[in-house]
């Protein structure tokens, strides 16, 4: 059995040694939060595990989405094609609402995992929008302490909510899960453009009040637009121009439901036009418009 899974495993594929993760991430933790009506966006996150498993889940159909990052151990992901992934420490096994899948553990690799469960019309929302991707099994991102960490700060507002919002915490597992995206990209292939990315990102990320003109931005870095839309959108999962949007929207998030800020306020606050430009963009990219995300997120 040893002998299938080391030929099976993707020699190109870097994964940073477990070892460099905190005994503590090894253990059994979970918490499930139990909304009326299910729209919030982060439904349950935890540890898990698994040693001498094999069986794990066998054609299940999940209600909502859930990505599963491998700590320790390796196996198989089924997906809904009946296709087989070897998985191992780094990966994330994305089970897609609706869809068939199976997980084969190997019983003597001590499985470890962590998990987020976010709800089925967020996740659709994020597809739509580009953040996530409904049509890929297996994601690469590696073993990083910082990704682990920050599913514990997620699990940590589940269990201790008390001045917490679904909102934050929801905001907190989008960034994840674009970041584990980002660094998918990244471990494909050599990056020449890492450094082209990052200093994008850090410009797209500030100054939420100003407009920016992507072309402007593309020749900062001496290169066309077309070219640089295309290298951000394969390294980042998304175009230049909505990723800048989206980081708008969860400042716009943010101000609604943190600072008490009208929809009128936020508008001003991020630089739109007026109020109805801001409305029409955030409920495109969150499906409700900012008055009715305050009230739901109270």
């Amino acid at each position: 059995m040893e002998e299938d899974y080391v030929r099976t495993r993707n020699p190109h594929k870097l994964v940073t040694s477990e070892s460099a993760l905190p005994p503590r991430v090894f253990r059994t933790d979970s918490s499930f939060r139990n909304y009326a009506d299910r729209s919030r966006g982060v439904l349950a996150c935890g540890f898990i595990l698994k040693p001498g498993v094999r069986d794990d889940i066998m054609n299940q159909v999940t209600r909502e989405y859930v990505a599963v990052y491998v700590l320790r151990g390796r196996g198989e992901y089924v997906d809904w094609r009946g296709d087989h992934h070897p998985v191992e420490a780094g990966d994330v096994m994305q089970r897609i609402p609706g869809r068939k899948h199976s997980t084969i553990i190997d019983p003597e690799s001590d499985w470890a995992e962590v998990y987020v469960v976010l709800n089925t019309k967020v996740f659709e929302t994020l597809v739509s929008v580009g953040s996530l991707r409904d049509d890929v099994p297996v994601l690469h991102p590696g073993v990083h302490r910082s990704l682990v960490d920050r599913f514990e700060d997620i699990l940590a507002d589940l269990q201790h909510p008390e001045g917490r919002s679904p909102a934050q915490t929801l905001l907190k597992a989008h960034g994840l899960v674009l970041d584990i995206y980002a660094l998918d990209a990244a471990k494909r292939e050599p990056d020449r453009h890492a450094e082209m990315i990052r200093a994008a990102r850090a410009l797209l990320d500030g100054n939420l009040s100003k407009r920016i003109s992507m072309p402007e931005v593309a020749a900062s870095f001496h290169t066309s637009y077309e070219r640089f839309r295309k290298v951000f959108k394969e390294r980042v999962g998304t175009p230049p121009g909505e990723y800048r949007i989206r980081r708008r929207i969860e400042s716009a998030c943010h101000l609604l439901v943190e600072e008490r800020l009208t929809a009128k306020r936020v508008a001003y606050e991020l630089g739109y036009p007026d109020e109805y430009t801001f409305s029409k963009q955030f409920r495109k990219f969150i499906g409700t418009s900012p008055d009715a995300f305050r009230r739901g997120v109270r």
